[in-house]
């Protein structure tokens, strides 16, 4: 208890004002006070240091304080070169095994204070262990427990260990009254008054090397531990608060205080400082805002130990246990209620890096009891490795689809038009996540080398690929030419020499054959060429203009009623890269697409072009902004030399005014253009996502 006091009241101090929390709470953590009391029982076995020898307790708090200082400075240490930036990288599967396997422990080491029954007595045998079960204490410490259940439920103001410390001690001694014979536990007893000073760090002076040098690798062992432990115990701590109170902390600072903090805690014979989660958000919801709590904290606390050591002797062992239970399940809770959610939902059993991570989380806290907590971290470094694999090494490949499901954004004419369904479907589109590298360039290629013969064209959409690595670069070539050589050609979407994919794969080796890479802005784009390059297999010849009456706009005029339309229109012949429109433009006339090829883009936040669809021949665009009258939308620019029909709003008016009868069925046609590009779009998107469910 006084290594508690010495670490919550020293080091909260100095951690709270030093470091980088906005709403601190650091003090002793059970998952580092187990390490360090595996570090005293170890010392403490020592005939030398054991208690009935001569100075052997003042030793052992001497080596073990010794320990803490060493974990600070390794915190330092670590701080300072930035090594608490290595916590973002730390599985959560092995941090959540290690608290388990430390919440184990705690939970377990209760069972003594709880039922009076001596580990000695359970070994005898199950008779002699009922037989020394101890009724009235069993009961103090399930009230106590469900008290701070209570408490931590309906009273989010009020500490529940507090209110479950003080609830408990008064029925135990209301109990005690009532029933004098009967057995409750003992109390703690004689409390040291007085603060804690720094006579640990004096004490090892006095220490001779030969009694100290057996315990060095334990001491420098437990100091690692309590040091990294501590750390991401403290850092993940940290994320858990700025979420909670919208606030932000700094790694590096965080990290520096409670090295700080350890060294000086250490030094008057304390436990390890933590950063809690529990102590800071219980501060907060009490109305704590400022890093002034901690010192507030540290003063209370100083003034219970000088003047309420009395008090605190009288508290008794089996609600201090009960408190130690409740926060052992709280800290197990933590950390698996995300991977308990994560288990329960659909298709749970078919996730293998889930699986993976619930099997980590196990065999780490199946470690941590049975074989200790660096036999744990060993298991957790080996499992994280692996589950770092198994995750990296999963399939690349996010969907496969056919054109017919995912088309390019052109429309196409005539003939084309009827020949692109067949055409699609030999076209597939490989949407990839991830980084290509040398653990799924092999499973990208499993995957795509079956699509040779089955698809003319395979599209490879690198829009969600995160990285690219030498392996991965020269695989990629490979396959290109493997599937070459089998009639397929694979195009890469999202790929430009100038971007970060494109650099990368030029700076690998690959694709140097600047004539032979097939690159492409985007997807879209290369889905619209391979279209283009399948309909020119087939045959495709170069047609005149589309005559009026082919388009669907005008369907049901008779010629009389043709021509008429006919003299309201204006025939304009432009040049590849003419503008015949832009964005904000007054929106007052229509276009139908005679012959060529008119690219409709628009310009997002980060001012690029981004293209929406590229009309073909026999095609109407332009036509909602004649409809709402307001400014243009896209801007529309010829790709090739075209041919193109404007209707303007005037003369649609003249015509209503004048023929109401072909207005009304030009205007029905349009109605029912648009209607139909409609439920093309839904089906697409229906299909789409089918394919991705």
């Amino acid at each position: 208890m006084y290594a508690g006091f010495a670490s919550a009241i020293y080091g909260q101090l100095v951690a709270g004002l030093l470091g980088g929390a906005a709403h601190p709470g650091s003090g002793p953590r059970p998952s580092v006070c187990l390490v360090l009391a595996g570090l005293v029982a170890l010392l403490a076995a020592d005939p030398v240091l054991a208690p009935a020898a001569g100075r052997g307790a003042e030793r052992v708090v001497a080596l073990a304080g010794m320990a803490v200082v060493l974990a600070g400075v390794l915190q330092v240490v670590l701080g300072a070169i930035g090594g608490g930036l290595l916590a973002r990288y730390v599985p959560y599967p092995f941090i959540a095994g290690f608290m388990c396997g430390a919440s184990a422990l705690i939970i377990m080491a209760q069972f003594t204070s709880l039922t009076g029954i001596s580990y000695e007595q359970l070994e005898a045998g199950l008779p002699l262990a009922l037989d020394a079960l101890q009724p009235g204490t069993l009961l103090v410490g399930l009230a106590t427990a469900v008290l701070i259940w209570t408490a931590v439920r309906l009273a989010r103001r009020v500490p529940a260990a507090l209110a479950g410390l003080v609830g408990g001690t008064l029925l135990y001694y209301a109990l005690r009254y009532a029933l004098p014979d009967a057995a409750f536990g003992p109390v703690i007893g004689h409390v040291p008054a007085g603060l804690p000073s720094p006579g640990a760090s004096v004490a090892v002076l006095d220490i001779p090397w030969s009694v100290v040098k057996p315990h060095v690798k334990a001491i420098v062992s437990a100091a690692a531990v309590m040091a990294v432990i501590g750390s991401l115990d403290g850092l993940f701590a940290a994320v858990a608060i700025d979420h909670a109170t919208d606030g932000r902390h700094v790694v590096r600072r965080e990290m520096l205080a409670h090295g700080l903090a350890n060294i000086v805690s250490g030094s008057c014979g304390g436990a390890p400082v933590v950063l809690s989660r529990a102590q800071a958000i219980a501060s907060w919801n009490a109305g704590g805002r400022t890093r002034y709590t901690a010192l507030i904290a540290a003063v209370l606390l100083a003034l219970v130990l000088v003047l309420g050591s009395g008090v605190l002797a009288l508290v008794p062992i089996a609600v201090l246990a009960a408190v130690m239970l409740m926060v052992g399940i709280g800290l197990m809770e933590n950390w698996t209620e995300g991977l308990v959610q994560r288990m329960r939902r659909r298709g749970a059993r078919r996730d293998h890096p889930l699986l993976w991570s619930v099997v980590t989380v196990v065999l780490v806290a199946l470690t941590a009891i049975f074989a200790g907590f660096m036999a744990a971290m060993a298991v957790g470094f080996l499992m994280s490795g692996l589950l770092f694999f198994i995750g990296m090494n999963r399939s690349l490949v996010r969907s496969v689809v056919d054109a017919t499901v995912r088309p390019s954004r052109r429309i196409w004419g005539g003939e084309d038009a009827l020949r692109l369904h067949e055409v699609r479907k030999r076209i597939r589109i490989v949407e990839m996540e991830g980084a290509l590298f040398f653990g799924s360039a092999e499973r990208l290629t499993e995957e795509v080398e079956p699509l040779a013969g089955v698809a003319d064209a395979v599209v490879l959409d690198f829009r969600r690929v995160t990285a690219i690595d030498a392996t991965g670069a020269l695989l990629l070539e490979r396959l290109v030419r493997r599937l070459a050589t089998r009639k397929t050609k694979v195009l890469l979407g999202g790929v430009t020499r100038s971007g970060r994919h494109g650099s990368a794969l030029v700076a690998h080796g690959a694709f140097r054959d600047a004539s032979a890479r097939p690159w492409f802005p985007d997807a879209d784009q290369a889905v619209e060429w391979a279209e283009n390059d399948a309909l020119e297999r087939l045959g495709r010849t170069r047609r005149g203009e589309v005559p009026l009456e082919s388009f669907p706009l005008f369907e049901g005029l008779r010629a009389p009623e043709l021509a008429i339309v006919g003299t309201r229109l204006q025939r304009r012949v432009v040049e590849a890269g003419h503008v015949l429109f832009q964005e904000n433009d007054p929106g007052d006339r229509l276009c139908l697409l005679a012959q060529g090829a008119v690219e409709i883009t628009i310009t997002t936040g980060a001012e690029q072009r981004v293209r929406i669809v590229t009309m073909a021949e026999g095609s109407l665009f332009g036509e909602a902004t004649l409809l709402d009258g307001r400014a243009r939308s896209a801007t529309a620019k010829a790709v090739e030399e075209s041919v193109v029909y404007e209707l303007a709003r005037e003369a649609l008016d003249e015509i209503g005014t004048h023929h109401p009868g072909i207005a009304i069925r030009v205007m029905t046609n349009l109605a029912r253009i648009l209607s139909l590009r409609m439920r093309e779009t839904n089906a697409i998107l229906r299909q789409l996502d089918d394919s991705r469910g």
